[in-house]
């Protein structure tokens, strides 16, 4: 690096974002990125499972809600709005959210 004064660019570097600023879903298809590993609940509006993302081996929670109606889908919204302004250690944290088909995917930190 000759002349340059400064240091090179990393080599073979390749960054992938799966979510915008939004916390909003953009990457490829998260059935993709994430397996499945165990239901560890269920409810009247959906499941919540723990799931894996392949690439990091890091373990999620992966909260799936059918969307059935247009209430249902305003809560839903108020919870991700009141989960994206939540930033302390003591409350769950959260990762994005991912719109499939008919489903709604939070992406929230797994609590063993």
């Amino acid at each position: 690096m000759e002349g340059t004064g400064g240091i090179s660019s990393p080599f073979n570097f390749q960054y992938r974002s799966h979510v915008n600023f939004d916390f909003k879903w953009v990457g490829d298809n998260p059935e993709e990125i994430f397996e499945m590993l165990e239901m560890i609940g269920q409810g009247a509006w959906g499941k919540v499972l723990r799931a894996r993302h392949k690439a990091s081996d890091f373990i999620i929670a992966l909260k799936i809600i059918l969307n059935t109606n247009k209430q249902l889908q305003e809560s839903i919204q108020k919870e991700v709005e009141i989960l994206k302004s939540c930033k302390n250690n003591s409350v769950v944290a959260y990762f994005g959210t991912c719109l499939k088909d008919n489903e709604t995917w939070i992406l929230m930190e797994y609590c063993g």
